[in-house]
């Protein structure tokens, strides 16, 4: 059974810039000898493309960024403070034999997703695979930001670090890769990227003398095996045949040994079918969550095309409240000139009234001149003067401000008493007299002063 490997290491911000040369291959010279440079163009990483970290700019730099951007604090970064934790990630030699380089990148993509997950993307700066050494391994830096503070101590505590060891394995299982955690409790400690490339040549020739130590391992006991006889009809005489058993090139296996082999056969095949469904159902499921994330995006693409249609629909209520706004005001603008218009029409009638009135009243005075028989004391030349100007007035103002042509005329062509003057004039006639004796006796006492004063 292989295991998952996912070790730590700390640095300061003065080792990241020599850490990102090593892992990058920025250099064909390198202390580990294993490293097969013609072979490092091979190596990819599996960070997206939106959390990559430019190539114009170190890696000294970048975190030097995240950490402004991540921080709460406005102090200053300590000098001696761990600024970054580089976790190796792997497994066996084994393990990745049985894999295709395909199927190698995707574990790394699901081991790189699991620790971007839980710890940011965006605090990881790199996750570089290496498929130029013995055994395909990814370096990937993790920035300690958390809560908006800058403490490895405080992530990765003794509690984090077993809940990486415990939880990091349970979701590659989960992902269908056949690997275990480690022993938990164990008091072996985990072996730095140097020391285990110490003992790798060791534990290679190690690996090769088991295997063949196994290619001598017996699958059946061959002193258990019989020959095959089989039965066959030989002919005796011209007309009989008799059945003898005759023994063949082939031999069998005892009722023990068949089942001891068909048991070990069985396992195998059930192992290797076992594999196949689970990479099939892998595939399928790959193939799921691509459809997935298809639809996914397709879902994003319409919940914007929602938020721009939301927008617009507020837009447009904005604009409909504008428009209640407005109606609203030229309802009431409308009810006002309503009444405006209900007060122009009561003047125009008060108007019209006034003028009939004022005709009369002029008419009333031409009747100072055009007189008849009611009147006995003749107008002074002055005061024939002055009944035509206030009748030529009156007629001229009534054709240029009444715009009324006929009421001028009937000015200057009649005269007499409208029936509120001749109301007037019976209201102040003596109840005992007759109104032209009255008016005669005052004008003889009066010595006509109304003709006169004219």
């Amino acid at each position: 059974m292989s295991y998952a490997v996912a070790n730590m290491k700390k640095f300061k911000l003065t080792q990241v810039n020599g850490l990102g040369r090593h892992d990058e291959r920025k250099t064909d010279h390198h202390r580990n000898q294993e490293i097969d440079v013609a072979k490092s163009k091979q190596n990819y990483t599996v960070v997206p493309e939106e959390y990559c970290k430019p190539e114009n700019v170190t890696l000294q730099k970048f975190i030097q960024q995240r950490i402004f951007e991540g921080r709460s604090s406005s102090r200053a970064v300590r000098k001696d403070a761990v600024v970054l934790t580089e976790w190796v990630v792997g497994s066996d030699h084994q393990f990745f034999e049985s894999l295709t380089n395909e199927q190698t990148k995707l574990f790394f993509e699901d081991a790189y997703a699991w620790f971007a997950n839980r710890y940011g993307a965006e605090n990881i700066p790199y996750a570089t695979v290496h498929v130029d050494e013995t055994t395909p391994h990814m370096h990937m830096g993790v920035i300690p930001l958390t809560k908006g503070r800058l403490s490895a101590k405080a992530l990765f505590n003794r509690d984090e670090l077993r809940n990486v060891q415990a939880e990091f394995p349970e979701y590659l299982k989960s992902r269908f890769w056949k690997i275990e955690r480690g022993q938990k409790g164990s008091q072996h400690r985990h072996l730095s990227v140097e020391e285990y490339k110490k003992i790798a040549p060791e534990l290679q020739n190690k690996r090769e003398q088991l295997e063949k130590d196994l290619q001598g391992y017996q699958l059946i006991d061959v002193s258990q095996l019989e020959p095959e006889v089989v039965p066959q009809q030989v002919k005796t005489g011209l007309f009989k045949t008799e059945t003898k058993y005759v023994q063949t090139q082939n031999y069998i296996l005892t009722q023990k040994e068949y089942e001891r082999l068909s048991e070990r056969v069985r396992g195998i095949s059930d192992v290797r079918v076992a594999q196949e469904s689970i990479w099939e159902l892998k595939r399928r499921l790959d193939a799921k969550e691509a459809h997935l994330q298809e639809r996914e995006k397709t879902l994003d693409h319409r919940e914007d095309r929602l938020k721009g249609w939301e927008k617009n629909a507020s837009d447009y209520t904005q604009v409909f409240k504008t428009a209640n706004e407005q109606t609203a005001k030229a309802n009431k603008l409308e009810s006002e000139n309503a009444h405006l218009q209900e007060a122009i029409h009561s003047l125009s009638a008060k108007y019209s009234n006034l003028k009939t009135k004022f005709i009369h009243v002029v008419q009333a005075v031409g009747k100072l001149k055009y007189t008849d028989s009611s009147y006995r004391s003749p107008l002074t030349k002055w005061g024939n003067r002055l009944v035509d100007a206030i009748r030529n007035y009156a007629a001229k103002w009534l054709k240029e401000e009444g715009q009324d042509p006929q009421a001028a005329k009937r000015v200057k062509e009649n005269v007499g008493f409208s029936d509120g003057i001749m109301q007037g004039i019976r209201d102040q006639t003596p109840p005992d007299g007759d109104y032209h004796t009255k008016s005669r006796t005052r004008s003889n006492r009066h010595k006509n002063d109304w003709g006169r004063s004219l």
